[in-house]
């Protein structure tokens, strides 16, 4: 829709300059779809809110726990 109205004020207007480019072209595209989008969902960036679920804390994990006291382990052989 915006790009089948961009093309006919392109061919209204007849100037050789106006969106000469591809570049130029997406460019304008680009604006106008903007301006259409902000006229109409009265927004351009979508926030969402995330519902998260809690993390199991690490001292609860019995994964965690064993690593760090087998590090403790050694670190108290290393030093002694």
């Amino acid at each position: 829709m915006v790009q089948s109205i961009l093309d006919l004020d392109i061919r209204k207007k007849n100037d050789p300059t106006f969106c000469s480019t591809k570049a130029d072209y997406e460019k304008e595209l680009k604006k106008r779809v903007k301006h259409y989008c902000q006229k109409s969902y009265k927004k351009t960036h979508i926030n969402r809110a995330q519902v998260r679920k809690d993390t199991v804390c690490m001292r609860e994990n019995s994964f965690y726990v064993d690593t760090v006291r087998a590090f403790r382990d050694r670190r108290y052989k290393f030093k002694a």
